[in-house]
């Protein structure tokens, strides 16, 4: 088990290491691949979630430079770019316009892209040029990090106050929203949740199972924005905060053969449900004893 984190160095390793014990040594892990291998890669989380039949925002993905501006001159703006890795919004930007977009464009089929963070100051950029060049040559695979050959853009949804986020761990499922930032339509990392389970829909949480079973996962959150009425997942990840979920008063339970999940009270470690479900997996996978 190894629930290894967003650095590009640690996702690296965990690519080459874990699928081989699974599938080469036969031997349960966590997480399992189907479980992390889109893990901070929203252009697989948006292409796999298409092809699986996911409702998700419109998702506009580019791999040469013509086309995207060709789709830039038509689009319907604002838009929302995205790179493909990136955590607590920070590589999640608003376009207002097609020249905010053409620039983008001509960054990321250029010179490539970090961040949509930049550094402030002579002083930061410095500190930032510094430390790349010491992790390069401490081996860390810091140009991973350097994004660039594609354009991104997901549908911009209005009238969304917040994110509803559900963790579906193994067949519990743990739920709160997540307010924006203060004048700002990103709620990820905002730290402004409210935990209330009467304000998370059933249908949502059912949804959440449904997408979890699909994609055969042992830990998945999403990210659910509304279209209208609608709700659609637009981000997932097999990773996230564990002291949000240790937080819910509370979990939801589908046993096998229910239709309805149950309400079970009292808080839960996401480590405890995580490693609860890995044991009972391996009594249930072990060779018979002769």
């Amino acid at each position: 088990m190894w629930r290894f984190g967003f650095s590009a160095g640690e996702r690296a390793i965990a690519a080459d290491i874990i699928p081989a014990i699974e599938h080469g040594a036969g031997i349960p892990v966590f997480p399992s691949y189907a479980s992390m291998w889109h893990f901070e890669n929203k252009l697989a989380q948006s292409c796999l979630l298409e092809a699986a039949g996911i409702p998700t925002p419109a998702n506009f993905i580019f791999h040469e430079r013509e086309s995207a501006l060709d789709f830039i001159r038509r689009a319907e703006f604002p838009l929302v770019a995205k790179l493909s890795s990136g955590y607590q919004s920070s590589n999640v930007v608003m376009l207002k316009s097609r020249g905010e977009a053409n620039r983008l464009v001509d960054n990321l089929f250029g010179p490539g892209v970090y961040s949509f963070e930049q550094p402030r100051g002579r002083l930061r950029r410095l500190i930032g040029h510094r430390a790349g060049a010491v992790k390069s040559l401490l081996n860390y695979p810091f140009r991973h990090g350097l994004q660039g050959g594609y354009f991104y853009a997901q549908e911009y949804l209005p009238g969304n106050a917040f994110d509803t986020r559900v963790t579906v761990i193994g067949n519990r499922a743990f739920g709160f929203r997540r307010f924006n930032r203060d004048g700002d339509f990103r709620a990820s990392g905002s730290g402004k949740i409210d935990w209330n389970p009467r304000e998370i829909p059933g249908d949502l949480i059912k949804q959440a199972f449904h997408v979890a079973r699909k994609l055969g996962t042992q830990s998945l959150a999403l990210d659910f924005l509304y279209q209208d009425t609608r709700p659609l997942v637009a981000e997932i990840s097999y990773t996230y905060a564990a002291w949000a979920i240790e937080a819910c008063p509370g979990h939801w339970q589908l046993q096998d053969g229910d239709q309805e999940p149950a309400w079970s009270v009292g808080p839960m470690k996401a480590e405890d449900a995580i490693f609860e479900d890995f044991l009972h997996n391996l009594v249930a996978t072990a060779p018979a004893a002769e």
